[in-house]
C-alpha cells in the first residue's frame, strides 16, 4: 500500500521542480521531464485539498 503524501510534502516537491525548472542551463528533455512532474504535484496536492474539503463539509453536516 503506497502512502499518501501530505500537503506540505507535495508543496515541498513542487517547489523543488519551479527551482529546477528556473536554472537557465537546463535542457529541453529535462525541462519537459520536470514539467510534468510538476503538473502531477499539482494534482495531486489538489486532490488532497478537494479531499480535504469534503473531510470538512462532512464533519459540518454532522
Amino acid at each position: 500500500m503506497v502512502k499518501q503524501k501530505s500537503y506540505r510534502e507535495l508543496q515541498a516537491e513542487l517547489d523543488e521542480v519551479l527551482e529546477q525548472l528556473q536554472t537557465a542551463e537546463l535542457d529541453i528533455d529535462k525541462a519537459l521531464e520536470l514539467y510534468k512532474t510538476g503538473q502531477t504535484l499539482i494534482k495531486q496536492a489538489e486532490d488532497y485539498l478537494k479531499t480535504a474539503k469534503n473531510e470538512i463539509e462532512h464533519l459540518k453536516k454532522t
